[in-house]
């Protein structure tokens, strides 16, 4: 009987080369809690709320392999066309809309100063459930074509019988930390890469940024700035400029330090996640909120993922562009950040367009 593989693919922004982690004994290890990071290596899969369902997730490198990436589909790919039921999307959007309103009116009231509302979509298989052993090679497939599409993102396929087949294309940078030298970034502010002119992303100019954005993108760098200053020595920080993440664009600010002696990727980690570029501030308000009233389950989306203790190294990554790969769908999930100003049609089509990045994967052949 086939059994979901305990294993990882992932691929470093611009490498022509992928890792393969397996875990061929044993169950995967399975924390409750961010304190013991550090006394673990292998591959690290959080969610962006622990709980008893959502575990944090460690598959051991009892196997490790670098291989090429592919540069085209396997010949006995085949992935199942899929859609979106009117009815489903109908109601996608109206649930949407009264999880905005309950946002909004926090906002309007000043309880939260920032808070990220996520949704996500069913994209069901035309041919109905499919067999483990053809969702594993789809799974796969989907990795590859994510890897020749998205050269400057994090791409990673975690599977694992505790949270099945996950795959990300990230272009946010939780925390990289070797030989306690580290760096972070704020990542926030969405435009469609159409609408920010080239040169504009070559020589780091904001300018055609709205002040929405701009302020978005200040809160989560003094928030990144807040969170890190405890912990590390010989904090600087960037000026914000724009990135390219598959086909939107975000405002960017990074950030290098040195970690204190006392201090552990534990408890930086802990102090990090959530940052306000996947919940919102006041964090412990806004995550509260979330948790209570979304009406999407986030699970592993907009936690984050990456070799944890690897030759000396850690680079996690927040889990954005994501897809949760089940049997019969394709789950799609998408965020943006809400402010004051925020209208529900715009931050609606901010979602539509970071949903398409994944669906592409779906449709291209």
């Amino acid at each position: 009987m086939f059994k979901i593989p305990t294993k990882v693919l992932y691929r470093q922004p611009f490498a022509e080369t992928y890792t393969c982690i397996e875990q061929t004994a044993h169950e995967p290890v399975l924390l409750s809690s961010y304190d013991s990071i550090d006394k673990h290596s292998g591959f690290l899969f959080a969610p962006f709320a622990l709980s008893g369902d959502s575990p944090i997730i460690v598959i051991r490198p009892d196997r490790v392999e670098e291989m090429p990436v592919l540069k085209s589909d396997d010949s006995d790919a085949d992935i199942p066309a899929a859609v979106v039921a009117d009815e489903d999307e109908t109601r996608n959007r109206q649930c949407y809309a009264e999880d905005f309103r309950s946002c909004h009116i926090n906002l309007l009231n000043d309880k939260f100063q920032k808070i990220v509302l996520a949704r996500s979509c069913d994209e069901m298989f035309c041919c109905g459930e499919v067999q483990e052993e053809r969702l594993s090679s789809i799974a796969t497939t989907l990795f590859h074509r994510a890897c020749r599409l998205f050269p400057r993102q994090f791409v990673a396929l975690v599977s694992s019988p505790v949270c099945g087949y996950w795959l990300m294309a990230t272009p946010e940078v939780l925390l990289k930390l070797k030989n306690r030298e580290g760096r972070s970034m704020a990542l926030a502010g969405t435009m469609k890469a159409e609408s920010v002119p080239t040169a504009d992303i070559e020589n780091g100019n904001v300018s055609c940024w709205s002040d929405k954005n701009k302020e978005e993108q200040q809160i989560v760098a003094r928030y990144i700035s807040d969170c890190l200053s405890p912990y590390v020595d010989k904090l600087s920080q960037s000026e914000p400029h724009t990135i390219v993440a598959a086909n939107v664009c975000h405002l960017q600010t990074d950030f290098e330090f040195t970690l204190k002696e006392s201090s552990s990727l534990g408890k930086l980690v802990a102090a990090l996640h959530p940052t306000p570029a996947v919940c919102g501030l006041p964090k412990s308000v806004t995550c509260h909120h979330i948790m209570a009233n979304e009406h999407c389950h986030r699970e592993y989306y907009s936690g984050f993922a990456g070799p944890l203790n690897i030759d000396d190294a850690t680079s996690l990554f927040v889990s954005l562009r994501c897809m949760h790969i089940m049997p019969d769908r394709f789950r799609l999930y998408a965020g943006g950040g809400l402010l004051r100003e925020s209208s529900e049609e715009q931050e609606w089509q901010e979602t539509c367009a970071k949903m398409q990045a994944m669906r592409k994967l779906i449709i291209d052949n």
